[in-house]
């Protein structure tokens, strides 16, 4: 019992200094220059990694290789990065998760038809 306690503890310590990263970071960000900002988005992305890659490990053994659902909820972190507006002040997390997962499904959905209609039908 004492090591689940110890850790979830180690969880919640690991997700303190996440959240505080991420501030930090789009902090900087906020006042960043153009070059800085690459840098910036970067070291946002590489902070965050561990949440998309738990997003995508809960739709592994579906039928998609685990590394590919990695590499989508990756790139769906990067595109979170880059369009996150920290001045609404909103937290980033509460708006990369909804976007990471969506964007894991939808290439559940996109992967997982038999005839490959337009995804205008898709959508439909």
């Amino acid at each position: 019992m004492a090591t689940a306690t110890s850790a979830a503890r180690s969880r919640a310590r690991e997700r303190a200094d996440r959240e505080r990263r991420t501030t930090d970071v789009l902090d900087r960000l906020a006042r960043a220059t153009e070059e800085e900002r690459k840098v910036l988005l970067d070291e946002l992305v590489e902070v965050n990694l561990g949440v998309a890659r738990s997003i995508a490990k809960r739709y592994r053994r579906r039928g998609v290789s685990e590394e590919d659902l990695e590499q989508v909820a990756g790139l769906a972190l990067v595109r979170v990065a880059r369009s996150y507006d920290h001045s609404a002040g909103h937290d980033f997390m509460s708006y990369a998760v909804p976007s990471i997962r969506g964007e894991v499904q939808r290439y559940f959905r996109d992967l997982g038809w038999m005839v490959r209609p337009p995804r205008r039908v898709q959508e439909m």
